[in-house]
């Protein structure tokens, strides 16, 4: 999975928003348009593969407060107040960012050695990122082994 434009995380236009959004699973997508990117990937680091409780109203002191933010908990309760959700791994989501990155550093200058050991890849990884991202391969299936 590419996603070209990327540069780490933040999109740099309206489209690649857009573009980032549509590789998430929907209910991470609407938390990322509720709360952010960087607030879903949050939530995906400390909670991915649990199912998260969000309770009606959060004091300040509360977990999510301090894992987003007060304003950010807010809309979370607001939205989700009362229910437990399923938060995905989204490992296809993670696997389109880091790709995004390596070819942002790439196209960047960046000598394929110092990327692969920045990402704990080989310089073969590296590159075939490369290959399926110039070539337009969206729907990669990497082997086991």
């Amino acid at each position: 999975m590419c996603w070209p434009r990327a540069s780490n995380v933040k999109p740099a236009t309206p489209a690649d928003n857009e573009a980032l959004l549509a590789l998430l699973p929907a209910l991470l997508a609407d938390i990322a348009r509720l709360i952010g990117v960087p607030g879903a990937l949050k939530l995906i680091d400390r909670h991915g593969g649990t199912r998260l409780y969000v309770p009606e109203q959060i004091p300040r002191g509360h977990a999510l407060v301090t894992l987003l933010g007060h304003g950010e908990a807010l809309l979370l309760a607001e939205r989700y107040g009362g229910d437990r959700i399923d938060i995905p791994v989204a490992h296809g989501w993670r696997r389109a960012m880091r790709n995004a990155a390596i070819m942002h550093e790439r196209r960047s200058g960046t000598p394929q050695p110092a990327v692969a050991r920045r990402y704990g890849m080989t310089e073969r990884g590296i590159r075939m990122i490369e290959r399926q991202c110039e070539a337009g391969d969206d729907d990669v299936q990497y082997g086991l082994f």
